[in-house]
């Protein structure tokens, strides 16, 4: 049977029209983190590491509040509509750097070479206020794509596994690729015309997904029913509430998983490796590749070796994951090989930079995805 076969014509329209559209949004996405950390890294006078790290933690509160915002908004529009916009959005903000750069004589002399690159007289303080407004619409985006399958296929089970696992591989494909050449244009480029690339691809990606039409939607459009009237309600007050459900849902699951046998190892075996797994490619990867291999753009190449592990654990789940029920064994093996790793530190970098940085993310990349399916 085929990989479309369990869809019906207008799902499969979506389904492509999805793909598409989330591929052009990872292809852009790796480029952004490794450029907005190298030019605080090699920018910034006074602790950059500090800085960064400081930066990277206020993101992730924000794209945790741009999660929160979700639900009042598509209350009120669909949720195409509201993911489009949100992306859209989204590029405009990130285009505020290569328009500085560009405005303030960035690559004036260098360009091609990024040990010698002019940098751009902007001051790289604006890091610190833009990267965490652009993680409101980057939790935005992220927590409708986990939502958006069942409006797409609806709640058969067969239609969102078969979704999610082609979803998957589409997105690590475009994702290892993104970041595998992303560190080709920033080494010509330098880290403030590159992401020049996320909004083209980006204002792409809410072009596509605005064509996304639900079989709800247009049902009721060939029925001639009217649409279905959107909450329009205090946005302020729902926010509140939905603060409120939040706080004390986080306090009931502390509850549950802290205080239950049973559920007790999701902490460190779920929870932590992929809060780690953020820390790693976002700040650990960032000082490494410009304090120990000398080159920022090689945090692209370790990005896309992880990247290039979890597109592997996609096809292996993908082949084996009825075979194996349980989770216990891929985590005790997991376990064991995620301490290739420690070469990092340990270990003098050979001359083939490439083949050094992908072996142990490889790894890396392939235990997150085999623990996220289960």
């Amino acid at each position: 049977m085929g990989l479309y076969d369990v869809f019906d014509g207008p799902e499969k329209r979506n389904l492509t029209i999805y793909i598409v559209g989330i591929m052009c949004y990872k292809f852009a996405l790796e480029t952004m983190t490794g450029c907005m950390s190298n030019i605080v890294l090699t920018r910034y006078k006074y602790n950059p590491a500090d800085a960064w790290g400081i930066i990277v933690s206020v993101n992730y509160a924000c794209q945790s509040i741009g999660s929160l915002l979700v639900a009042p908004l598509i209350k009120r529009w669909s949720t195409p509509r509201v993911l489009s916009i949100s992306i859209l959005l989204f590029g405009l903000l990130v285009l505020i750097v290569p328009i500085l750069e560009g405005v303030t004589g960035g690559g004036s002399t260098g360009l091609g070479d990024e040990k010698n690159y002019r940098e751009g007289s902007w001051p790289p303080m604006i890091i610190a206020f833009l990267f965490p407004a652009v993680g409101i619409f980057h939790g935005i985006v992220e927590l409708i794509r986990r939502v958006i399958p069942r409006d797409i296929v609806g709640g058969d089970p067969v239609k969102l596994k078969k979704m999610d696992s082609t979803v998957h591989i589409c997105y690590e494909v475009a994702g290892t690729s993104g970041a595998l050449l992303s560190r080709y244009w920033i080494a010509y480029f330098n880290y403030g015309y590159s992401l020049a690339l996320i909004p083209i691809f980006f204002t792409g990606a809410s072009l596509i997904w605005s064509q996304i039409k639900l079989a709800s939607e247009q049902a009721d459009a060939e029925a001639g029913r009217p649409k279905l009237r959107r909450h329009s309600g205090s946005v302020f007050g729902e926010m509140a509430a939905i603060f409120k459900a939040f706080f004390w849902s986080v306090w009931v699951g502390l509850k549950l998983v802290c205080f239950n046998r049973s559920l007790a190892w999701l902490i460190p075996a779920y929870t932590l490796p992929l809060v780690l797994h953020r820390y790693l490619e976002n700040v650990l990867f960032a000082h490494y590749a410009n304090f120990a291999l000398s080159k920022g753009s090689y945090q692209q190449l370790l990005v896309s070796g992880s990247n290039f592990g979890e597109l592997c654990g996609a096809f292996f789940v993908l082949m084996f994951s009825n075979a194996v029920p349980t989770p216990i064994p891929w985590l005790r093996l997991d376990a064991i090989t995620l301490m290739i790793v420690w070469i990092f530190p340990f270990a003098t970098p050979f001359a083939n930079i490439e083949g050094w940085v992908w072996v142990p993310r490889r790894d890396h990349g392939l235990h997150l995805v085999r623990l996220g399916v289960w």
